[in-house]
């Protein structure tokens, strides 16, 4: 199917701008990176590239439509395909990654985040035992930047949710979207 030759793709969208419209732009910001991730043809980068442009296009469109109330967002999207891994983030959004024991910060600058950008990406061949949170611009504002960079260094898939947890309440019960991810070898399910 389309879908396997693509792999699997997470994103994590936050807005800010008028409550009555966040939710029905933000579906509509998942729908188009979504269709565009599985339909767009061209390898990995090109393809999860477009899927952002067209995911910054619906709130461009928003904000042409309402320059009296615009909405701002981020976006953080992460590619998963066999080994390979590909984050591209948008807006404020940033990517925490641990590869093979050392945790980067994604994009690197954290003073341009958000300042007119669009997205940028990175990629990595994936190891079991690597790390990613992505988060939108919520997560470093409430919570230090070295306590997300120290949870992402020291996560295993066994505490994975207790880290998650951890981070909601040093957040002080934030409720801003963002994704954890352990990764591991694949379980071959081919043998009795």
């Amino acid at each position: 199917t389309k879908q396997a030759v693509r792999g699997c793709l997470y994103v994590v969208a936050e807005l800010n701008g008028p409550p009555a419209d966040r939710v029905r732009v933000s579906e509509r910001i998942l729908s188009t990176l979504q269709r565009t991730y599985y339909t767009v043809k061209g390898g990995q980068g090109v393809v999860l590239a477009e899927a952002m442009r067209s995911a910054e296009h619906v709130l461009r469109d928003y904000n042409e439509a309402h320059p009296e109330a615009p909405m701002e967002g981020s976006i953080a999207a992460v590619a998963l395909l066999r080994s390979r891994v590909m984050i591209a983030c948008s807006g404020a959004a940033l990517a925490l990654v641990r590869e093979r024991q050392r945790v980067e910060v994604f994009p690197g600058d954290s003073s341009a985040r958000g300042e007119g950008r669009s997205h940028d990406l990175a990629r990595w061949e994936l190891q079991p035992g690597d790390v990613a949170l992505i988060a939108g611009p919520a997560w470093p504002d409430r919570v230090p930047l070295r306590t997300l960079a120290s949870t992402v260094a020291y996560v295993e898939r066994d505490t994975c949710e207790d880290a998650a947890a951890g981070l909601r309440e040093q957040g002080g019960g934030l409720d801003a979207p963002g994704l954890l991810l352990v990764f591991e070898a694949a379980q071959r399910t081919d043998s009795p």
